[in-house]
């Protein structure tokens, strides 16, 4: 175990001193079980949120002398958590990782590594590394300024107050004095190391070699869940046309769909062995869903019946394909299953369902093909294509009017007057 170290000595490198001096403090008791990785000690142990507000701690970065790790908390962030805390039902939350400075004291029990952390009950006795946007939900919820300037009906009732305050997260407690001791003994003697030092390079392990989940799982997880009947996430929340878009999108994508002009082509997870990559699956289930955000959003497209939704997509891009089929066959030749055309024509079927309905005409196979059927002439080669140097919001803007120019230019007077109302609206 790592060596105590008396309660008073003035290590906490920067918190603040209350109530009187540490030893004064009576100490937090918490029951744990003690690990080593490679010699660095490490407890195990759960605190309520409460107890972890009283003590936490973080080590802000600063410019001007490149001290601290931490990065901004960001109150979106926090307001998420909370969010999720109060309105989901499976708030479940992962462990907190925190330094200790030398100032606690293990007490083992007769099992040897089982036993109990006696921490200093004060501000800034434990510092977090990990973790602190989900300990800052607990305390965006229980600070008493923050409750003080809500209105009755923004303020939480007493009950989830009470739940918050008693929320028991997994905490693991990494002995950073005994850390930059152990570390100073196996490389040079001479180095000064401090709890910092440790901290730092634990922060930035976690953290630069953390990888997000990718966009395309975030999807279909996040419809699973909806699916499963689940609210109060969030991130889900915000977005709810996402659902709408990612139903249709896994029809399509997984075939169940009789004749989807996607079949093969595309990759839900974004996840591919070395072996699969190259074989000719362009896009992703994340970036198909995200082009469909007009259309889903539509005042009149989202009134209509999900069957009907499905039916029309389906349709629009069956046509897509029948204008452009060596397209579909050889898609890393062209530009029509890449990012840019798939968002530029999802755009366009935004434009072509408004047409239909402003002529009270059926969106069907038919009717589609009357209205794109010209751009069969539309250079789509990746070599040539106007749209292939095109990139981001504006690249999709520059080339959705690419479309609505080659269909005016071909007789379709709906693109013209499109393009007219584009412009007069004064988007770029």
């Amino acid at each position: 175990m790592g060596t105590p170290a008396p309660i008073n000595v003035p290590i906490l490198l920067g918190a603040k001193a209350e109530d009187g001096g540490l030893a004064e403090v009576t100490a937090l008791k918490i029951p744990v079980i003690r690990l080593s990785q490679k010699g660095v000690t490490m407890y195990v142990g759960k605190m309520t949120s409460q107890e972890l507000l009283r003590l936490w701690e973080i080590d802000k970065f600063r410019e001007e002398d490149l001290e601290g790790y931490q990065r901004k908390v960001y109150d979106s962030r926090t307001q998420d958590i909370l969010n999720y805390l109060v309105d989901c039902p499976v708030a479940v939350m992962p462990g907190i990782l925190v330094s200790l400075h030398g100032v606690t004291m293990f007490r083992a029990d007769s099992k040897g590594d089982t036993g109990t952390l006696e921490i200093p009950n004060r501000k800034g006795s434990v510092w977090v590394i990990d973790g602190q946007h989900r300990i800052g939900g607990f305390a965006l919820a229980l600070n008493a300024d923050t409750m003080a300037s809500l209105t009755e009906e923004e303020k939480l009732n007493p009950e989830t107050l009470k739940n918050l305050r008693d929320y028991e997260l997994p905490v693991v407690f990494i002995d950073s004095t005994q850390a930059s001791q152990e570390i100073k003994n196996l490389a040079d003697p001479s180095v000064t190391l401090s709890e910092r030092d440790i901290e730092r390079v634990v922060f930035f392990i976690v953290n630069k070699t953390a990888k997000s989940i990718s966009p395309s799982l975030k999807d279909a997880l996040a419809y699973k869940i909806k699916a499963a009947g689940i609210a109060g996430i969030p991130i889900i929340e915000a977005k709810p046309w996402r659902h709408t878009a990612t139903k249709i999108a896994l029809v399509l994508f997984r075939n169940g769909k009789v004749g989807s002009p996607f079949s093969g082509l595309m990759k839900i997870t974004g996840i591919e062995s070395r072996i699969a990559r190259g074989t000719g699956r362009p896009l992703t289930l994340s970036a198909f869903v995200s082009s469909l955000d007009q259309l889903i959003q539509d005042e009149h497209f989202k009134v209509e019946q999900y069957d009907d939704q499905l039916e029309f997509i389906t349709n629009y891009w069956k046509v897509v394909r029948s204008t452009k089929p060596e397209a579909f066959a050889e898609p890393q030749h062209y530009m029509v299953l890449k990012s840019m055309g798939v968002y530029a024509l999802n755009r366009l079927a935004r434009d072509v369902f408004n047409w239909c309905k402003g002529k009270e005409v059926e969106p069907n196979e038919k009717n589609i093909k009357k209205y794109i059927d010209p751009l069969r002439e539309f250079d789509w080669t990746k070599k040539s294509s106007q749209i292939a140097d095109f990139g981001g919001q504006k690249g999709v803007k520059a080339s959705h009017k690419l479309l609505l120019k080659a269909l005016a230019k071909n007789g379709i007077e709906e693109a013209r007057e499109t393009l007219a109302d584009i412009a007069r609206d004064g988007e770029d």
